[in-house]
C-alpha cells in the first residue's frame, strides 16, 4: 500500500530505519544520534554565548534564552539519549555566562539559574 500526499508518495519507514524531524533524527540507532546531539549542543551553546555577549539587558537575555534556545535543547533531549558529559558542558557554560551577566558571585547556587 502506497500513501500519497499531493500526488507525491510518502516514504515508508522500516523498523530499523530512522527519519529526521526539525533537524533531529529519530529511530533506534542511538550511537549515531548521540553524534547528531553533539553538533546540536555546540550550535545551542554558540547561540547562548552570542545572546549573552549581545549587549542586551540581562532580563532580555534570560527571556531570549527561555524563548529561543531552551526549546531547541528540550526538543533534542526528548528524542536523543545524551551522555552526561555532553549536558554538563553546556550547563557549565550557560551558568558561567549568566553569573557574569547577572553579576552573581561564584558561590551563588545554580538553582537560581
Amino acid at each position: 500500500m502506497q500513501l500519497k500526499l499531493h500526488d507525491e508518495e510518502v516514504a515508508s519507514v522500516k523498523l530499523h530505519d530512522s527519519y529526521r524531524y526539525l533537524g533531529v533524527g529519530d529511530g533506534f540507532d542511538h550511537v549515531r544520534h548521540r553524534l547528531q546531539l553533539e553538533h546540536k549542543l555546540r550550535q545551542i551553546k554558540r547561540e547562548a554565548v552570542a545572546l549573552m555577549q549581545s549587549g542586551l539587558a540581562p532580563w532580555q537575555v534570560v527571556r531570549a534564552l527561555k524563548t529561543y534556545v531552551y526549546p531547541k535543547l528540550e526538543y533534542a533531549l526528548r528524542h536523543l539519549r545524551p551522555l552526561q558529559s555532553q549536558l554538563q558542558g553546556i550547563d557549565r557554560s550557560v551558568a558561567k555566562g549568566l553569573r557574569l551577566l547577572l553579576r552573581l558571585p561564584r558561590s551563588a547556587t545554580n538553582e537560581v539559574l
